[in-house]
């Protein structure tokens, strides 16, 4: 059997149907018995699937119209849907991180077929509710596990077709080319919106269509058979292909003599049509209202309390009636994450199931839901404008009765009440509220400040108003070091004992010390027996080092290599994060500029007798020409006519004529005979690289100055043509400090 009807058959039986936690659909019931469609725009879909088996009601008398689903209840729909191979002994998923539980064998089934991705980071976000857009994502990737689509081009002209995620745009146009959805009369598609089980029921119908769609587009050989008359006066023309549902009731052929055992069933002759009396109309019953908005508010140390009232009496012992609360959280992306019961494992919802669920706000002892334990100390009547009120705390029965949360109250979230009234004609009014909880920062009494160390070394000191416990897994004192480059962007200085950047953080035993009580340090480290403290009062005044050897002889601290007299830029990030998860930046840097070297008296450059270029100078500073950054460079130019420089060029190398350490002894003594400075490339060099402050230098360009080596033969000039000479010196310190100095010296022949 092909994939193809598999899929049709299977998804006609279980898609959307009512689901639990688990994932299970209720008893299946009859669209008669809804009290809760009548004014329903899917009215007319709910009817056909549900008498068809395919969809299921919430129980006897209600379908739940503007119910929701969670993104696991709806793919494990689908899943089943699709008959997809489930290993259900799995617990754990081994797609995403935030998947365990029954659903998780569903959700990495429907992931293995390429049908659902994740959220991000490795997450699914099982219990959020799922969105129109994600929606049409699953149908469209389950029409495309059966058979191959049609792509599409059109562009999307819903008014927020610019809110549609550009991951879901492609399948929001194919589910619009196949049926699968529609937008709003307003001319929206509402993308972000969720999708409720009304929704989902025309979704559903229009899903079987293009399912069939599909799989005649392949269609699977079947046995001719002669045709079956049907008994009616006039002959009835072969019959249209109606959508495959199989949970239908089975048409019983029409018998005749020449139909044979194969024959394809043709649907029994519809009677003539007999004037059905028109039913007098039942006007539809008022939905309750609240008498005001519900609140949600966060209670003194923790905990959620909603209150709100109605304007309408309300007796619970109804089969219809009911006051249905459900608790989400949302995520990083405002999508809502249901809260669990940890009594049941599912997503936490109060109804009248639960004994005194709803308590008077204004008469003490008075709750409201007898529960399923009928209990005779609270009432079923709730009088109208009654004033309620129900609380989610753990530990605030000393029972244990409502320890069915794990919250950590301090931590940032933002928490959402959802009210569902519905009243005895089934009438059914929603009203949300939301409470969001920020956590106070804590802050930098003042900022941190970043200085240099005498002899060289990082000194970072801050304090905070607010008081840190390194114990809490939260808390940390995160302190990141960079220099800056060239360009002024942010460089990690490397850690030389781990390689990677150095940063300091509560893992670092006694990293934080006092600038007051000598001795004092703060932080355990990984060593919870340590002598250092983790509990750091307020406004306690911090400081932490950078600096080689300057825990000698134990060299704990000897974890970077840095030249301080360099021209730099260091950079100190302190991020402080309180129990709450609360995080605050603060930064503080500090700026090396080494002094410069400077000449003790400007270059001059002349002509030596019989032509060539003598240039002298000295500088104040020493030189050492061993560190790597330290050099004397001379460029030689020549002015042309419109006085532009020209250089000069080098006849050995084709090159311009640069001078530099790389040359041996080309700085020479101008009062000492013989003392030539720079060994060049040559470490045996007779040459000396260490040039004495003040020293008095010169270089020459002549050639045949060196006879008979010829190792200055590099220029080719007539010295008694008029010119123009440069010299340009560039000296470098071992900071990378750079001073540039000019001279220059012109001929100008007898005229």
């Amino acid at each position: 059997m092909k994939k193809q009807f598999i899929m049709a058959s299977l998804s006609t039986a279980l898609l959307f149907g009512a689901v639990s936690s688990a994932g299970i659909g209720y008893a299946a019931s009859t669209s008669q018995g809804f009290t809760d469609i009548e004014n329903s725009f899917a009215k007319e879909a709910i009817q056909e699937l549900v008498e068809a088996g395919i969809l299921t009601g919430v129980n006897g008398s209600q379908f739940d119209p503007k119910g929701e689903l969670t993104r696991a209840q709806f793919v494990t729909i689908m899943v089943k849907a699709m008959g997809l191979k489930v290993d259900t002994t799995k617990a754990t998923s081994t797609t995403f991180k935030d998947v365990t539980g029954w659903a998780a064998p569903y959700i990495d089934a429907a992931f293995e077929a390429g049908i659902i991705k994740g959220t991000g980071a490795g997450m699914f976000s099982p219990n959020g509710t799922l969105t129109r857009e994600a929606a049409a994502v699953v149908l469209v990737n389950s029409l495309k596990y059966q058979g191959k689509l049609e792509e599409t081009n059109a562009e999307l002209t819903f008014k927020d077709s610019d809110d549609i995620s550009s991951w879901a745009r492609d399948s929001v146009a194919i589910a619009l080319k196949y049926g699968l959805i529609k937008g709003n009369p307003d001319g929206t598609f509402n993308p972000k919106g969720f999708a409720n089980r009304e929704q989902a029921a025309v979704m559903g119908k229009n899903f079987l269509v293009s399912a069939e769609a599909i799989q005649q587009a392949t269609p699977t050989p079947v046995a001719t058979s002669s045709p079956t008359p049907t008994p009616s006066v006039s002959p009835t023309p072969s019959p249209t292909p109606t959508p495959f549902i199989p949970t239908g009731p089975t048409i019983t052929p029409t018998p005749t003599p020449e139909s044979t055992p194969t024959a394809t069933p043709t649907a029994t002759p519809t009677a003539t049509p007999t004037a059905t009396p028109t039913a007098t109309p039942t006007a539809t019953p008022a939905a309750p209202t609240f008498n005001v908005n519900p609140e949600l508010t966060l209670m003194d140390g923790g905990g959620l309390l909603l209150t709100f009232s109605m304007a309408e009496d309300l007796d619970l012992d109804q089969a219809n009636s009911n006051v249905e609360i459900k608790y989400f959280t949302k995520d990083a992306n405002g999508q809502r994450i249901a809260i669990s019961n940890t009594k049941t494992s599912g997503p936490l919802v109060k109804n009248k199931e639960w004994a005194g669920y709803l308590a008077s706000t204004e008469l003490p002892a008075q709750n409201y839901s007898k529960g399923t334990a009928n209990n005779a100390n609270y009432s079923n009547q709730i009088p109208a404008n009654a004033k309620l009120g129900t609380i989610v705390k753990k530990g605030f029965h000393s029972n244990g009765d409502m320890d069915y949360v794990e919250i950590d109250w301090d931590l940032p979230n933002t928490y959402v009440a959802v009210v569902s009234v519905t009243n005895a004609a089934g009438k059914t009014v929603t009203k949300e509220a939301s409470v969001t909880v920020e956590p106070a920062a804590p802050t930098f009494n003042v900022d941190p400040a970043l200085t240099l160390m005498e002899g060289g070394g990082l000194l970072l000191t801050f304090s905070m108003t607010d008081e840190l416990n390194l114990d809490d897994s939260n808390s940390n004192v995160e302190i990141k070091y960079f220099t800056l480059d060239s360009n002024g962007e942010p460089q990690p200085i490397t850690n030389t004992k781990t390689s990677d950047p150095l940063v300091k953080n509560k893992e670092w035993a006694g990293y934080l010390a006092s600038t007051e009580t000598p001795g004092l340090n703060y932080s355990k480290g990984t060593d919870i027996n340590s002598n250092y403290i983790n509990q750091i009062p307020a406004n306690a005044k911090l400081g932490t080092i950078v600096k080689k050897g300057f825990h000698a002889p134990n060299n704990d601290m000897d974890y970077v290599e840095i030249d301080w007299d360099l021209p730099n830029t260091y950079v100190a990030v302190v991020i402080v994060t309180n129990a709450a998860g609360k995080t605050v930046t603060k930064e503080a840097s500090v700026t090396v500029e080494p002094a410069a070297p400077t000449f003790n008296v400007d270059p001059a450059l002349t002509l030596m007798e019989g032509g060539g270029l003598l240039l002298t100078f000295s500088m104040t500073d020493e030189l050492n020409l061993d560190d790597s950054k330290s050099n004397v460079e001379i460029k030689y130019f020549t002015l042309d006519s419109n006085g532009e420089p020209q250089p000069i060029t080098n006849t050995k190398t084709s090159n311009p004529l640069v001078k530099n350490k790389e040359w041996a002894g080309y700085l020479a003594s101008t009062e000492t005979p013989g003392l030539n400075y720079s060994k060049g490339t040559d470490i045996n060099s007779n040459y000396i690289n260490q040039i004495p402050a003040n020293a008095k230098l010169g270089t020459i360009v002549k050639k045949g100055f060196h006879a008979p080596n010829n190792d200055m033969d590099y220029v080719e000039i007539d010295w008694d043509l008029p010119n123009t000479y440069v010299a340009v010196v560039i000296v470098t310190n071992a900071a990378g400090k750079t001073v540039t100095k000019e001279a220059s010296v012109t001929v100008d022949p007898p005229a």
